[in-house]
């Protein structure tokens, strides 16, 4: 290749590699309207809740009485497992495999996996009364709390071939929240008024440890490559958020007159949604893009029909694809409603 090619494709590359780092500072979000409810507080029969999200934009999560649900391009599907008097979906794959649990008595719980319009018993430990399943991933590996009359509260990973305990710390009581690809579980372990951020892989437990300066901290989520989204509390006000990556502690920024954040979830570019708070401000729905902070009310696309009528407070969950749940008002509706939506990236 002649040396004025070579300088025609440098120049070329760089070019497109400039246009798509402008694109990426530009995205701008569309949004969907999911579902408006009633306040949690006090409860109502319109209590609903998005626990998930797949890389085919598929929502799982459940309304009170209707039950858990999949969600799909604006229609949802009441799952209804057998004999169930409620029910309520926790996480779902990208096969559309739906973790939840049911309750089939009013002192009984049980787990299930939804495949294929089918429910597959989930069970942690034999004689449990009481499962409540966490979240799950693609190789359908459900994260499950098995509560027992004699044995009392423990986790699991289950799996078709059996369930394997997530064990705690010495003297601290395990909290895990979410499990990737690899079969690795991150959450909490707390006690003696202390928590730290733990990972668990095949059944064994380690701490991550805590950034220099906080005094506890909680797992918030994991993703394929093992990058924890985590957060904080220091002596300084608020709560921080963190990146974790093989033994190294990354501080991701707060939103300016926002001084405490919290992480909800992370995908597999690293991209992490949450919250940012502060003593004078209500909650605003942030993401954190290549180290870098946004307000996602600021990002919905100016041409939006609903832009002017947002108030996006808290980011829940993100896929792969960008798309981001996030819960927040419209300041069209009655101030005792809150509001889910689906925001999807435009470039």
């Amino acid at each position: 290749m002649s040396k004025h090619r070579v300088s025609e494709l440098v120049a070329t590359l760089a070019l497109c590699a400039t246009s798509f780092a402008v694109s990426a500072q530009q995205t701008t979000y569309r949004v969907t309207h999911v579902w408006t409810r009633q306040t949690e507080e006090p409860h109502t029969n319109d209590e609903f809740e998005i626990t998930g999200i797949n890389d085919r934009g598929h929502l799982a999560g459940f309304r009170v009485p209707l039950g858990a649900f999949v969600w799909r391009n604006g229609t949802f599907e009441n799952l209804g497992p057998p004999d169930s008097i409620v029910s309520w979906a926790f996480g779902i794959n990208d096969w559309s495999n739906v973790a939840g649990m049911y309750a089939d008595t009013p002192d009984s719980a049980r787990g299930f996996l939804w495949r294929s319009g089918q429910f597959v018993p989930v069970v942690g430990q034999a004689g449990e009364q009481f499962v409540d399943a966490i979240h799950l991933n693609n190789r359908r590996e459900v994260l499950i709390l098995s509560i027992h009359a004699q044995n009392g509260a423990r986790y699991f990973l289950w799996r078709r071939t059996g369930a394997i305990e997530l064990q705690g710390l010495p003297g601290m009581g395990a909290g895990p929240v979410r499990i990737n690809d690899a079969g690795v579980v991150v959450g909490t372990a707390s006690g003696a008024g202390n928590s730290v951020p733990v990972i668990w892989q095949d059944g064994a437990i380690m701490s991550i440890g805590l950034p220099d300066g906080a005094t506890g901290g909680s797992g918030r989520d994991i993703n394929d490559a093992g990058t924890v989204a985590l957060d904080v509390t220091t002596n300084a006000p608020g709560n921080a958020t963190y990146l974790w990556y093989e033994g190294v502690f990354t501080r991701l920024p707060a939103l300016d007159g926002y001084p405490s954040t919290s992480a909800a979830a992370i995908n597999n570019a690293a991209v992490v949604v949450g919250a940012a708070t502060g003593p004078t401000v209500s909650d605003t729905a942030i993401v954190w893009t290549n180290g870098e902070v946004g307000d996602l009310n600021a990002l919905v696309h100016p041409n939006d029909p609903l832009k002017p009528f947002l108030i996006l407070r808290r980011a829940l969950h993100i896929n792969d694809r960008g798309e981001i749940v996030v819960r927040g008002i419209d300041t069209r509706n009655e101030p005792s409603t809150v509001s889910h939506y689906l925001l999807t990236p435009r470039y």
